[in-house]
């Protein structure tokens, strides 16, 4: 009885699996579809981090089928280590990976047309107690979206939530700068009058257990879905399947080798985000901007939801 129980577990593993891969697929059980034909802003912290926590959002939001232009913007080259030139070409090769296009080869900045920019600033410097100033982030993404870029103007922004995932203080700073940058373009009336306001939709921090859930988490995502005014089911979900999840890893093990330690491997086969994310579309209020990393608007969303 014993190898029966032991082969019921692939088993259980692969009916929630395909479960939630049938939910995704299904208009009448998901609500909201996948962006198309849009302009698609990941906006991340560190090299590794479009793998580690977005890999199903960018391998389901560059599909050739949706006919995005998805360009990711990490704000530091992740230098704490003293690998920053290192890194900054991991993250290149992990987002061509990925599946986002016109990548350049250039290390320096991702090149004046390529869709990856990796950013080398004191005032976002990598370090885990470190809060960037919001200001900072947001006119770190002005200069990109409006100089780099040439005018490019997101229509959706995916980054962290006011969390920050894993409470990295500049995950958190992340989110309060792109909320500060959506502000920066509602509050301004010329611009406002004649680009369309960024949506912003942010990945979910869940509780230690389920972090480490992998797929397992779906049932309960499923049941605690819901959007920034507690709505269900107006999130997008995005379910990767085998192939997707072999290459969010590769991405991992192979684009990203100078930060493959022994709990890096725990997170690849272990970690929710690895295989599933929700994103959450959040309202950005036009109020006066954060001047820190979080902000008083952040500080007491965080107080009232703790």
């Amino acid at each position: 009885m014993e190898w029966l129980a032991i082969l019921s577990i692939p088993l259980f593993i692969s009916a929630i699996w395909l479960t939630a891969l049938l939910y995704t697929t299904n208009p009448t059980a998901s609500p909201s579809r996948y962006p198309t034909n849009s302009r698609i802003l990941i906006l991340v912290s560190h090299p590794d981090d479009e793998a580690m926590f977005f890999s199903p959002s960018l391998l389901h939001l560059t599909a050739p089928p949706l006919d995005n232009d998805l360009r990711v913007l990490c704000l530091s080259t992740g230098d704490a280590d003293g690998l920053g030139s290192v890194r900054r070409h991991e993250i290149l090769v992990s987002c061509a990976m990925l599946g986002v296009r016109n990548v350049s080869s250039d290390t320096k900045d991702g090149g004046a047309a390529g869709s990856v920019v990796v950013l080398d600033k004191e005032e976002l410097r990598d370090e885990m107690g470190r809060v960037w100033p919001a200001q900072v982030v947001m006119q770190a993404v002005r200069d990109v979206t409006e100089g780099t870029w040439g005018g490019w103007t997101p229509e959706y922004i995916v980054t962290f939530d006011m969390y920050g995932v894993s409470g990295h203080s500049n995950h958190v700073s992340a989110w309060a700068g792109a909320r500060n940058y959506i502000r920066s373009i509602s509050s301004s009336p010329t611009t406002a009058t004649e680009t369309k306001i960024p949506k912003l939709y942010t990945l979910p921090t869940v509780s230690l257990p389920r972090k480490y859930l992998s797929i397992l988490d779906f049932p309960f995502t499923y049941l605690f879905r819901k959007n920034g005014n507690g709505r269900r089911g107006a999130s997008m979900l995005f379910i990767s399947t085998w192939a997707e999840f072999g290459k969010a890893r590769d991405a991992m093990t192979n684009a990203h080798r100078s930060q493959m330690r022994w709990f890096r491997w725990g997170w690849i086969w272990a970690s929710r985000y690895m295989v599933m994310n929700e994103l959450v579309e959040e309202e950005v209020l036009a109020v006066e901007m954060d001047q820190g990393g979080v902000g008083t608007a952040g500080k007491e969303r965080m107080e009232k939801e703790l």
